[in-house]
């Protein structure tokens, strides 16, 4: 596992973040999960999105996990949790709402492109601030404003000697 205190000693090091870094996790069960973490609709009793679930791990330090009840749609279909139906496939369900102002094609284009996990590959996404963290993470994410970006772009450029991304 990476040494996840020394990764957030270095963001905070450098680039002083206004919220926490997260270490995100997709997990198969909830076996998975740590004990110390939030699941929005069992211990606060409300149904939100994955958004508003980064939002709070990012903002409030907590540990979260959010599964197929706690996601919007196109979050549910990225992450697997929920099915594609025909009628979303084909691009006709979010063309008859007038989604974008894109035709049924392009709907159907967006779907096919979006990524995502296999259908009931993983049941939740947990997060928490890297520095509590007590699971190895699949992803850090880090929310910056431009300079915050542009001088973490800048280290791996030179990091790695590549000369563009």
């Amino acid at each position: 596992m990476p040494d996840l205190k020394k990764i957030n000693e270095a963001l905070n090091f450098y680039l002083k973040p206004q919220t926490f870094p997260l270490a995100i996790r997709m997990c198969k069960s909830a076996e998975e999960l740590p004990a110390k973490v939030r699941i929005p609709q069992r211990d606060l009793g409300i149904t939100i999105s994955l958004c508003h679930a980064i939002t709070m791990a990012r903002r409030y330090g907590w540990a979260m996990a959010v599964d197929k009840k706690q996601s919007c749609y196109a979050a549910g279909l990225s992450m697997g949790f929920l099915p594609l139906l025909p009628e979303v496939v084909d691009g006709s369900f979010p063309a008859s709402l007038g989604l974008r102002g894109r035709t049924q094609e392009q709907h159907a284009e967006f779907i096919q492109n979006m990524p995502k996990f296999e259908y009931g590959r993983y049941q939740y996404v947990l997060m928490a601030p890297v520095e509590k963290a007590d699971f190895e993470p699949q992803v850090i994410l880090f929310y910056g404003n431009p300079a915050q970006v542009w001088i973490l772009l800048s280290g791996y450029l030179a990091g790695t000697g590549k000369r563009g991304l």
